[in-house]
């Protein structure tokens, strides 16, 4: 199971937690007089919503980012959460006239917000990933509606029927992102390029030219867009190239270019007193994660696992 799915399970589990919690709730209130720790336990609830936020957070940047892992500091995100955890049990009673309840909607739209950010800031950088990132386009999407829906709900009580409908609508599209995550989009046919089969191929000649001779993959920030205004041609025609040539991604296509001047450079003798990470960013990559996961995936082995194989 991918990382990104298990983020995305825990998301589902902790939202599934809430709705137990108020029916559970509910169903007591109707059966008995009122008690204080169904109070408590309602406000529980709320307090785990607050890990919501930072895990679909945390799902868009593995989405992306395939090789992200949680580190030490995102789990400060989770702060809030602890620290309303604590405070059930100091107001009790006042816990919802703090204003917990239209702070945790504000604090999941923010979190919803940064996600958007670094979805459309991948996409500005890499165009090409639109097609491989078309679920998660949909799932923010589709959230987007049912924030709106819940947003009106928050001046009033949510009753049981508000419940079921919005939880029930976002538990099938929590369903529908975890059957469909790992499926990729179907490819896209060139049928109407305009790009000729004789173009084509001086493009990709241009291209193999300009990488040989200029390295311009060593540049971490390179995109798309600035290796086609490189090579003054359309972009789309750049991307076409690339996919129907290589058989890959824009992406896929640099890293293993990145990659193959890595492995270059840890059999170069006079490399050995650089540490892999040196390397890895001087060959272009930003970040140890996305290296490592690159580096596994064009060469079936681990950095250090290469290291030592090319020493022996």
């Amino acid at each position: 199971m991918s990382y990104s799915r298990k983020l995305l399970i825990l998301t589902l589990i902790i939202s599934l937690s809430r709705l137990i919690f108020k029916l559970f709730v509910m169903w007591k209130l109707t059966m008995m007089p009122y008690r204080g720790y169904l109070v408590t336990m309602t406000n529980l609830g709320i307090t785990l919503h607050f890990a919501i936020g930072p895990l679909f957070y945390f799902y868009t940047k593995s989405r992306i980012d395939q090789g992200y892992r949680l580190s030490n500091k995102d789990y400060l995100h989770f702060l809030p959460s602890l620290i309303l955890f604590i405070l059930v049990f100091v107001y009790h009673n006042s816990f919802w006239s703090l204003g917990v309840l239209r702070l945790h909607y504000l604090h999941i739209v923010a979190y919803y917000l940064l996600s958007i950010r670094l979805y459309l800031l991948t996409i500005a950088k890499e165009p090409d990933f639109s097609n491989r990132l078309w679920s998660l386009k949909i799932t923010l999407i589709v959230l987007a509606i049912l924030m709106l829906i819940y947003s009106p709900i928050l001046y009033f009580y949510i009753d049981l029927t508000d419940a079921l409908l919005f939880y029930g609508a976002g538990f099938y599209l929590v369903y529908l992102m975890i059957r469909y995550n790992g499926q990729l989009r179907p490819i896209v046919k060139y049928k109407n390029s305009t790009l000729s089969q004789e173009k084509a191929e001086k493009l990709k000649s241009d291209l193999d030219q300009m990488m040989s001779a200029e390295k311009i993959y060593l540049d971490s920030k390179l995109t798309l867009q600035r290796l086609a205004e490189k090579l003054s041609v359309n972009m789309r025609y750049l991307s076409q190239c690339i996919n129907e040539y290589y058989q890959q991604s824009f992406t896929d296509y640099i890293n293993s270019l990145r990659i193959e001047e890595v492995k270059l450079q840890i059999q170069d003798d006079r490399n050995s007193q650089y540490k892999i990470a040196y390397l890895a960013y001087n060959c272009g990559f930003e970040s140890i994660s996305s290296f490592n996961t690159a580096f596994k995936k064009f060469t079936g082995m681990t950095p250090s696992q290469f290291k030592n194989s090319a020493s022996d």
